[in-house]
């Protein structure tokens, strides 16, 4: 328990500490040393007595002691001087007293000697004022008993001053007691704050694991003398589908689930494994000298736990987990570059499909700093104007008209010439430009079709393909609503392969916001995710477009033949009219004709086009 006068008293940890404490005091000290030096000279030369006797020795201890403080104020062995230098000053007092009194009242001066000592060794050791105040007290009485002459004049000896002595000397040696104890526990006290303030710093408050700071301090313990890893595995464990539980569920089940998931990783974690938590549903497991086997053994551990529901707040949760790996020796044996590394593989593995664990290699290090190098490359052309809308023509299955065309990107790059998409969508993505980018690709789309619509030129439909961050961005509606009207149906095309079975219900009702302007809503690649019929029922498209992967093999695979016919009967029982995409040969056509599928796209018919292409390519197909 502090003491009360310490109850309201504030202490900044991170400014006042322990060590700044003790050298605040050794300059106070070092002041009180000269003061009473001062006195002791001055009051020696009032009196008569020997100046030089008092000074010379005062000056050189005060000198020493200054220099010692100024060399480390806060060292032991400062301490331990200052201590020496403070009673140097009250033992030249005593003789200066001494000397004036003639002998008389050395006592009281003694007494006064003893209780500054028991304070000033309360600034080194604590413990040592009891021992102090105690002899003092024993002192002080059995020379008040057996010499009271030495105390005051024997003229004015009696039992009151002994009583009043026996009173002053103990009130004065409890109260040093009590300072020496209260300093002790404000000590006690900034170091337990000090203390709990540094595993703070260090640890992750809601799961007790380490955070990014914890973990380069526990790692930077295992540096070897070149300052490099010893043999080290770090997994860096990114959540799949944390979000969407923080949003449908609330973050409070969130932060519960992230309690069990850092409970696991210290179950199932390799032995001297560093576990820590350095985002908000990211996890490093760092751990020295482990196998293959004990690798492999985690990994499956962790997914095993992964793809079981977990109860959190009486409902069950489910998340998996995408894991990026490196090895100190493919790393360089340096943390930060382990963690950069870590964090490519971790890339990987979530754009492989997530749930799954990658292992970094030079060659992915290589790719990221392409893609790095080709975003910036892209914001670029962004500003320049460089990215400019083509076209390919959507055709009627049983009559070869067009029905509609589809906008594509191209990068018309200035050493490189025209190149597709697989040459920027993924940098667009990395530099976080993607709804920026189908706004640009949009309204330049937009100001064509409407030049060729003034020409007499009829669209259909027009169809773009729109990124779930344009889908999520706020006031994409109004954005639609400014747009240049043409008398073409517009349609978004969503890609299913990423994010289609996952929409919220705020997307959802974007989507539908979208319908009620005009806008036809299809599905893009489909067969190549993993969207639910349930999904289909919920979104309610206009067209299924069947991804070219399940079309290419139609004429060799009897098989995919049966493939495509369920998914165009699936289609149709809901509703929704299929396209194919990738169309190459009049039999593969022929074959989608019997099968159903209203709508082809692909080279059958036409390549992507710029406008001028396509303007000649409808007057020659309307000839």
């Amino acid at each position: 328990m502090k003491p009360s006068f310490l109850n309201n008293f504030w202490v900044d940890v991170s400014a006042l500490n322990v060590q700044r404490l003790r050298q605040a005091v050794s300059w106070i000290l070092v002041w009180y040393f000269w003061l009473a030096a001062a006195i002791a000279v001055i009051a020696s030369y009032l009196t008569g007595g020997s100046v030089l006797f008092v000074a010379l020795p005062l000056a050189l201890i005060g000198t020493v002691t200054t220099a010692t403080v100024m060399a480390d104020a806060s060292a032991l062995r400062t301490r331990l001087i200052v201590t020496v230098a403070i009673n140097s000053t009250w033992m030249f007092g005593l003789y200066v007293a001494s000397d004036i009194h003639n002998g008389e009242y050395m006592l009281e001066v003694h007494m006064l000697y003893f209780i500054n000592t028991s304070i000033i060794i309360a600034y080194v050791c604590w413990r040592s004022v009891l021992m102090t105040t105690v002899a003092a007290l024993v002192h002080h009485s059995v020379l008040t008993l057996l010499h009271p002459e030495l105390v005051w004049p024997s003229s004015s000896y009696s039992w009151w001053h002994l009583m009043n002595h026996y009173i002053l000397g103990t009130i004065n040696c409890l109260g040093g007691i009590y300072i020496a104890a209260s300093l002790k526990r404000f000590l006690d006290h900034m170091e337990s704050a000090r203390l709990e303030a540094h595993h703070r710093s260090i640890h992750d408050d809601l799961t007790g694991l380490l955070n990014r700071r914890g973990l380069r301090h526990a790692i930077g313990k295992l540096h070897q003398d070149d300052g490099t890893l010893p043999d080290m595995t770090l997994f860096q464990i990114d959540l799949d589908g944390f979000k969407n539980i923080n949003d449908t569920v609330g973050h409070a089940a969130g932060d519960k689930l992230l309690v069990l998931v850092g409970e696991r990783l210290n179950a199932i974690a390799p032995v001297n494994s560093i576990i820590a938590r350095i985002g908000g549903d990211e996890f490093v497991v760092a751990s020295p000298a482990i196998g293959a086997d004990q690798q492999t053994d985690f990994l499956e551990g962790l997914k095993s736990w992964m793809q079981r529901p977990h109860v959190v707040s009486k409902t069950k949760l489910r998340v998996g987990a995408s894991v990026g790996v490196t090895h100190s020796s493919i790393s360089g044996g340096k943390l930060d570059s382990m963690m950069v590394d870590a964090d490519i593989a971790l890339y990987e593995a979530k754009k492989a499909g997530k749930n799954r664990a990658v292992m970094f290699n030079p060659g992915l290090k290589k790719d990221a700093q392409h893609l790095m190098k080709t975003a910036e490359a892209v914001l670029y052309g962004l500003e320049n104007d460089e990215f400019e809308p083509y076209f390919q023509t959507q055709h009627d299955t049983r009559t070869g008209a067009v029905v509609g065309i589809e906008v594509l990107a191209r990068w018309n790059h200035p050493k490189q010439g025209i190149l597709g998409p697989a040459a920027f969508l993924d940098a667009v993505q990395e530099a976080g430009k993607a709804a920026a980018f189908d706004s640009h690709i949009m309204s330049k789309a937009i100001d064509l079709i409407l030049a060729q619509e003034r020409t007499g030129v009829v669209f259909p439909k027009v169809s773009f393909n729109v990124s779930y961050q344009r889908l999520a961005e706020p006031g994409l509606a109004e954005y639609i609503q400014n747009l240049p009207k043409v008398r073409a149906e517009i349609a978004f095309e969503l890609v299913e392969s990423v994010f289609f079975d996952t929409l919220s219900d705020d997307e959802v009702e974007t989507v539908n916001a979208l319908r009620k302007l005009g806008i036809r809503i299809e599905i893009d690649d489909f067969g190549t995710g993993h969207a639910s019929i349930i999904a289909l029922t919920k979104l309610k498209p206009d067209l299924l477009k069947i991804d070219r992967a399940l079309i290419s093999p139609l004429s060799s695979n009897p098989e995919q033949f049966k493939l495509i016919k369920t998914i165009v009967d699936m289609a149709h029982g809901l509703g929704i009219e299929a396209l194919a995409e990738g169309v190459e040969t009049e039999d593969t056509i022929n074959k989608l004709r019997m099968l159903g599928v209203n709508y082809v796209q692909g080279y059958a018919f036409s390549k992507p086009m710029n406008i001028a292409d396509l303007q000649g390519f409808l007057v020659r197909k309307s000839a």
